[in-house]
């Protein structure tokens, strides 16, 4: 694709993923980590305004198109809030870049494509706080003009992108203040909804499962 492919249009690339979904998964088994899989998608699906379609499901991440990336910012931060409301939920990745795509058979496709699900494959987030979202120049200028929190990461090396790519981490919804991530599985727990909590040199955890606790419980003192 080249910018003068006559196919192409300006959208907003959306992908999500769960962050530590293998770790969930050996902790908590195969049904559910498809429960999750299968959540991520109902959420994104309540989620999505006019201007938004939810492309595919990709194991455990999701990809969305937005007409803009203002539209795109507003269903992250509605997809956030409803992830940070469930009882026990991994955290989330999430990718944006604005550019040219081509769309084939209700796909996209194209290096905007291919930028956006690098950013939320690569682990970015953690550069970032579980309630922000990171994402290139472009929407970062939306989200500025949108008042959000704007933060830059810097240039970024990405895996199959040849040159580094300039990332900003962007707070689309402030995450809950009792919300934390339990030890073992990586989910992220309500105090309200905690199976069990421990404090360990005076940090305390929150479990999402029995399973979880006793996992914790059984490990040297010196690994907690």
């Amino acid at each position: 694709m080249t910018d003068t492919d006559p196919t192409a249009i300006e959208r907003t690339v959306v992908f999500i993923d769960l962050a530590g979904f293998t770790v969930a998964t050996a902790a908590h088994g195969d049904e559910t980590a498809a429960d999750l899989a299968e959540r991520l998608g109902e959420l994104t699906t309540t989620s999505l305004g006019d201007g938004d379609q939810l492309v595919k499901g990709i194991g455990d991440a999701v990809m969305l198109v937005s007409n803009s990336s203002h539209e795109a910012l507003a269903l992250a931060g509605r997809i956030c809030h409803l992830a940070d409301h469930e009882a026990a939920f991994p955290l989330l990745r999430i990718g944006l870049h604005h550019g040219p795509v081509v769309e084939r058979g209700g796909d996209w496709f194209g290096a905007t494509v291919n930028v956006a699900a690098r950013i939320a494959a690569a682990r970015i987030a953690a550069l970032a706080q579980p309630d922000q979202v990171v994402a290139t120049a472009a929407v970062a200028d939306a989200a500025e003009h949108a008042g959000l929190a704007v933060a830059a990461l810097g240039p970024t090396a990405l895996r199959g992108i040849p040159e580094p790519v300039d990332l900003y981490a962007i707070t689309s919804c402030p995450a809950l203040p009792d919300r934390s991530v339990d030890p073992i599985c990586q989910m992220a727990v309500g105090r309200s909804s905690a199976a069990a909590t421990r404090t360990v040199n005076g940090v305390e955890h929150l479990f999402c499962s029995p399973e979880c606790v006793r996992t914790f419980d059984r490990l040297p003192t010196g690994e907690r």
